[in-house]
């Protein structure tokens, strides 16, 4: 029996074959394969529904590891986090997370405690100088 590509592409989509095929773009296999991680190595992905690349990197790194999986939506996370358990994989964490806004955050958050820290400094530096007045 021959089957086309949009009938595999129907019978993954329904799960039919779910675990033994699965359907990829080039550039998520090519990006795994690239990388080429090493067992034990950390990877952030930043796009990662529906999983497919994730999975892949789990899977080069023998499921060593930590694959950190972001998307946008829950629904997208539990996407990740279905693929990874039906393929056996424990390495890969995935949470709710928009990466073009992350970058932003981190230097919201990085001036905030860029800031706290001149304050903290600042605190320090007066009660030494106050320290060192009584001693006189």
């Amino acid at each position: 029996m021959t089957y086309g590509k949009q009938a595999w592409h129907n019978c993954v989509a329904a799960g039919v074959l779910r675990v033994h095929v699965m359907l990829q773009a080039l550039p998520s296999m090519v990006a795994a394969q690239v990388l080429n991680p090493h067992p034990g190595s950390r990877v952030l992905d930043m796009c990662a529904a529906p999983g497919g690349k994730t999975t892949m990197l789990a899977q080069i790194m023998g499921d060593s590891g930590t694959v950190i999986a972001l998307d946008r939506t829950q629904a997208k996370v539990q996407e990740i986090l279905s693929l990874s358990s039906d393929w056996g994989l424990t390495c890969v964490q995935a949470y709710v997370a928009d990466a073009t806004q992350l970058y932003q955050q981190q230097g919201e958050q990085r001036q905030q405690w860029e800031g706290r820290h001149v304050q903290i400094g600042k605190a320090v530096a007066a009660n030494h100088h106050h320290h060192q007045q009584q001693q006189q």
